[in-house]
C-alpha cells in the first residue's frame, strides 16, 4: 500500500544523503538514504510502532516499501519500547548481510542495569516489543548477519559516509554495571547511541535520548567547536530541557540555518515542554526549530511556520482521570494559522534534511510537521 505522505523518490534523487526523522508521537525514527553509482543504500535508527485496528503502523518499514529497498545497516541505540517497537519488523526486512547493530550489554531483558526502582526503564524494558526486539537481534547474528556492538570509536561505512560511535564507551558501560551492583540508580539514557555521520567537511550527528551525561562524554571526545557546526541535528529525548546541553545548543552562537529537529511525544508527558523558559523557549534562542509535528494539532496547509505564542494558546494540558502524566488538547485560537484537530497520520509526521553532493541542505516536511519561530 502506497502512502501518499511519505517523501517520494522524486524528493530524494538529487541528495548524496537523505535523513528522513520520523516522530508520530508514540517513538521515533531515522531511516537514512545514502546514493551510490548504482542502487541507494538505506539504513533504519530506531523504530518505532503502533497497533491499530486492522494492523500496524511502522513508518520506517512502510517508508522502505514505498521504496522498495531493504536496509543494508539496522541500528537500535537503547532499549526503551518508544525506539524498539517496530525493530522486528525492520530486521525482518534487512538486506541478506546487513549488519545489525545495537549496545550488546544491554540485551539482557530485563537490563541488569535498570534497577527495579526505576520505573521508566524497568517499565520499557519490560514491555514485549522490547524483548521481541532482542530476540530478533541475537537471532540475525545466529543467522549470520554481521554484529556491529555500537561502542566509542567503532565505525560503518554506508556508500561513502562514515558512520562513527561517539558514545558509549566501555567506560560507560563498566561505570553502569558498578552502580548498578551498588543498588544506586542507572539511567538507560545515559547509555544511549550517539552517532557521527560525515563525509569530507558535512558532518551530523544523531544523539537518540542521550541526555547531559551523554553528552559531557562526547564533548570530551569531539572538538565542541566541530559539533555545535554540525547541521542539522537531531536533538536528543524529543525535546526535553535535561538533554539539551551547551555542547549541542550554543545560544550565544545563534546559526538560522541549523535545523534543530524535535520529535514530540506527548502520550507520556508533554514533549518537548513549551512552559516559559523550558525546552522549545531554549531551543528557540539557539535557532530554528523543526517539530515533526504540533503536539494534539494538525496544520493546514503543509509546512507552516507557528510562533511559539500561538502553539501555547494551540494547547493546553489537562491530567486525565487514572492517568498521573499530562494529556494535551487542542484548542483553536483566532490568530493561529489554520489550526485545526484531528486524528494525526504517522506516515505524515516527519522533517528530512537531504543533503547534496555540493553540501547544500534540503529541509523538506512532512503535511503535519512544523517550522516553530519566535
Amino acid at each position: 500500500m502506497a502512502h501518499m505522505g511519505l517523501p517520494s523518490a522524486e524528493q530524494l534523487s538529487d541528495h548524496a544523503l537523505s535523513v528522513v526523522v520520523f516522530g508520530p508521537g508514540f517513538g521515533e525514527s531515522i531511516a537514512i538514504r545514502a546514493a551510490t553509482d548504482g542502487e541507494p543504500v538505506w539504513a533504519v535508527v530506531d523504530s518505532a510502532r503502533r497497533q491499530r485496528r486492522g494492523g500496524s503502523v511502522n513508518p520506517a518499514v512502510d517508508l522502505l516499501a514505498v521504496h522498495r529497498a531493504r536496509p543494508s545497516l539496522v541500528l537500535l541505540t537503547h532499549p526503551h519500547s518508544d525506539h524498539t517497537g517496530g525493530m522486528t519488523a525492520v530486521i525482518e526486512i534487512a538486506a541478506p548481510g546487513a549488519t545489525i547493530g545495537c549496545i550488546e550489554p544491554l540485551l539482557e531483558t530485563p537490563s541488569p542495569y535498570a534497577p527495579p526502582e526505576d520505573p521508566d526503564d524497568l517499565a520499557a524494558i519490560s514491555r514485549s516489543q522490547t524483548k521481541l526486539a532482542h530476540y530478533a537481534i541475537r537471532s540475525a547474528w545466529s543467522a549470520g548477519h554481521p554484529k556491529w556492538s555500537l561502542l566509542h570509536d567503532s565505525a560503518r561505512e554506508l556508500a561513502g559516509w562514515t558512520l562513527t560511535v561517539l558514545h558509549p564507551a566501555t567506560a560507560e558501560i563498566d561505570d553502569a554495571i558498578a552502580r548498578f551492583q551498588a543498588e544506586q540508580d542507572v539511567n538507560l539514557n545515559d547509555l544511549s547511541a550517539s552517532l557521527l555521520i560525515e563525509r569530507d567537511d558535512i558532518a551530523l550527528v544523531l544523539g537518540a535520548d542521550c541526555e547531559q551525561a551523554a553528552w559531557t562524554a562526547v564533548a570530551d571526545r569531539m572538538h565542541p567547536d566541530d559539533l555545535l557546526h554540525t547541521r542539522p541535528i537531531k536533538v536528543p529525548h524529543h525535546g526535553s530541557r535535561e538533554a539539551i546541553r551547551p555542547v549541542l545548543i550554543d545560544r550565544h552562537a545563534r546559526d538560522p540555518e541549523r535545523a534543530l529537529i524535535v520529535t514530540p511525544f506527548p502520550r507520556s508527558g508533554t514533549l518537548p515542554r513549551f512552559e516559559e523558559g523550558q525546552g522549545v523557549e531554549w531551543l528557540l534562542d539557539a535557532g530554528a526549530v523543526e517539530l515533526t509535528a504540533l503536539p494534539g494539532v494538525d496544520l493546514v496547509p503543509a509546512g507552516v511556520e507557528v510562533t511559539l505564542a500561538a502553539a501555547r494558546q494551540a494547547m493546553t494540558t489537562k491530567d486525565f482521570e487514572g492517568d498521573p502524566a499530562l494529556q494535551i488538547r487542542p484548542q483553536q485560537p483566532e490568530d493561529a494559522p489554520q489550526l485545526r484537530a484531528s486524528p494525526r497520520d504517522p506516515h505524515e509526521t516527519w522533517v528530512m534534511f537531504g543533503i547534496r553532493s555540493d553540501g547544500t541542505v534540503e529541509l523538506t516536511r512532512g503535511t503535519h510537521a512544523v517550522r516553530l519561530v519566535q
